[in-house]
């Protein structure tokens, strides 16, 4: 599931953090499939969305924050090697990453 728009075809994993999700693109595959290099997709927030924030809480609460959505805006220049560890997922450092159908960026308006 793809929540960023304007994205090109590719290959793409998602970090989860600790309740937001950051898209990454692949950009080389080792043969052996157990390495790969990625790039953070660069996104900017989509004008057709904007949060249903209500009063509540420590600042208010977004109601409609699971249709969020974003624009694509690029890569970073920067690489990342991420690695399967020896239960076949992807890491990087202990941060998780998962193979996904496009790119995903959520940012959690309630944390």
């Amino acid at each position: 599931m793809s929540n960023v728009k304007n994205a090109p075809e590719g290959t793409y994993f998602t970090e989860y953090g600790y309740s937001q999700c950051y898209p990454w693109v692949l950009v080389e595959m080792s043969k052996t499939g157990k390495t790969a290099v990625i790039r953070r997709v660069r996104t900017k927030s989509d004008p057709e969305w904007m949060p249903d924030i209500t009063p509540g809480g420590f600042v208010g609460h977004c109601n409609n924050q699971h249709k969020q959505t974003w624009l694509y805006d690029g890569v970073e220049a920067q690489t990342v090697r991420i690695r399967r560890d020896k239960h076949g997922k992807w890491v990087n450092r202990g941060v998780r990453f998962a193979e996904a159908d496009g790119p995903f960026y959520f940012y959690d308006y309630n944390f």
